[in-house]
């Protein structure tokens, strides 16, 4: 989960500038883009949940790396039912 002192990344660039491809958007998982990270949704339904969410449907974006093997999640916040990630 998000801890509050990790960067937040707005271009499709992790921290040390791997490229990342956007696999969730709104709690949608775009399965197109999953797939060119080579995996599948078995793969990402297991990373949520260790990660500590349910679904998809938790996440506003959440991006795989260049290398297809760690996936980045922004939670989308329920209380306030927003998706800003400057709130």
């Amino acid at each position: 989960m998000l801890s509050g002192s990790e960067p937040v990344v707005l271009l499709n660039t992790d921290t040390r500038g791997e490229c990342l491809q956007q696999d969730i958007l709104d709690g949608f998982v775009n399965k197109q883009n999953l797939k060119k990270t080579g995996n599948n949704e078995v793969w990402l339904d297991k990373q949520l949940h260790v990660q500590g969410y349910h679904n998809a449907k938790e996440i506003y974006p959440g991006a795989v790396n260049a290398a297809g093997n760690t996936l980045s999640l922004y939670p989308i916040d329920l209380k306030n039912n927003s998706t800003d990630l400057f709130e």
